[in-house]
């Protein structure tokens, strides 16, 4: 196979491997995840050429280390039967964001997510059209909102925040329409943590639009000055009257009950900061660990609710660590070339992704690899970014190339 014809392959799979991964309550979803996720990864190895050193000079380290690392976590497990098969999954994951992102530029990766959310939107749409009585009615845990074809309506929040982004920076002539579909969606789904996300994409933008329009060095400076000011503010407020912030996003004071997760599962991690209880190890009911949290919190919880602690609670703090290593010369490039629409989505893909993680476990340990994965290794890949037919125009200068390379 070719490396167009298998980058061709990659474009194609890489989509319904998403669509099955989001949407995974479907019959057949998971394993059709599963078997064309391992055909998205076979396409990309063929299509490398011998002479192409992929693992070695394109994979970012701490993502391998991380993979190398929770796959160990096997052997001290709390639960091996159930790490072996969230293993199964992580390994898909990784396999096949990697193979995406070895294969696919940024602008790329955009275009095949693009290509995705316009399908599921049209699909949850039709379901609260066609099916009202089972696509609105609350969720098992009482939570109103819709739902669509998602199992919980906070996944049909997480998805319409990322459709709401990477719609914004897709063709002109079509992007208000899908818009439009895709926040209504995030209304109804009733989410907060959605809402929120999709706040914040906004705000970058707007920063990022009058930040370009500044010409002046020294009124640059002054703005960037006065930003990060007021930035270091909302988070110093965030952390010290957490409670205002909830209320803010029409919540309790215990964000619905995720404070008493977040402070029984921090009392696990301390027991085992290092190593965690596996990958996979907790949130099944025959688990010890999870056993002691329910207990805690009093009603089953069947996940952190907070993927930092998620993360260091399945694979310690070195596990933890490793993920956001990953993610961070990615951060780093991406905001460098931001002025580029490309650049510019990804970033905030990723920081979404951060702020997400802070009430949802899914961004870190779920579907939402399928998005960090493919970008920290299309980021890595190349040395500057492609630019692209996006909504919001590229002045990355000739000087400094932007994320781009061959597909041979």
């Amino acid at each position: 196979m070719t490396a167009s014809r298998g980058t061709s392959a990659v474009t194609v799979l890489f989509p319904i491997t998403l669509v099955a991964w989001y949407l995974p309550d479907l019959p057949g979803a998971r394993e059709l995840g599963t078997l064309v996720g391992a055909l998205t990864v076979v396409a990309a190895a063929l299509a490398v050429p011998r002479h192409d050193r992929v693992v070695t000079s394109r994979v970012p380290w701490p993502l391998v280390l991380f993979g190398v690392w929770a796959c160990a976590s096997l052997v001290w497990s709390a639960d091996r039967a159930g790490s072996a098969r969230a293993l199964l999954d992580l390994v898909v994951l990784l396999a096949v964001g990697i193979a995406v992102g070895v294969r696919m530029t940024v602008p790329e990766v955009h275009r095949a997510v693009f290509s995705t959310v316009r399908w599921i939107l049209v699909v949850t749409a039709v379901s609260l059209v066609v099916a009202p009585g089972w696509a609105m009615v609350p969720a098992e845990d009482g939570a109103p909102g819709w739902h669509g074809p998602f199992s919980h309506k906070n996944d049909l929040g997480a998805f319409c925040a990322v459709a709401v982004v990477t719609v914004w920076f897709g063709p002109r002539r079509s992007r208000w329409v899908w818009m439009v579909l895709a926040l209504v969606l995030l209304a109804g789904s009733q989410s907060s943590t959605a809402v929120a996300v999709v706040a914040l994409a906004a705000a970058v933008v707007g920063w990022q639009r009058l930040a370009a329009s500044i010409r002046e060095a020294r009124h640059r400076g002054v703005f960037g000055a006065v930003s990060l000011v007021a930035t270091l503010g909302v988070l110093v407020a965030a952390v010290t009257r957490f409670d205002l912030f909830a209320v803010a996003l029409g919540r309790s004071g215990s964000l619905t009950g995720r404070t008493e997760i977040w402070t029984a599962v921090w009392r696990h991690v301390v027991e085992r900061p290092i190593a965690g209880y596996g990958w996979g190890g907790v949130w099944r009911e025959w688990s010890a660990p999870t056993q002691e949290i329910w207990r805690e919190v009093r009603f089953p919880a069947f996940y952190a609710h907070n993927g930092y602690l998620d993360l260091a609670l399945q694979v310690g703090v070195v596990g933890l660590a490793l993920f956001l290593l990953a993610l961070g010369p990615a951060i780093r490039t991406l905001w460098r070339d931001r002025a580029d629409g490309a650049a510019l989505w990804g970033l905030l893909i990723i920081l979404t992704s951060l702020v997400a993680a802070v009430t949802e476990s899914a961004p870190f340990t779920g579907r939402g690899l399928l998005l960090l994965v493919p970008l920290v290794v299309a980021v890595a890949s190349g040395p500057g970014l492609l630019s692209a037919p996006t909504a919001e125009p590229s002045t990355t200068t000739p000087e400094r190339p932007a994320l781009s390379r061959s597909s041979g």
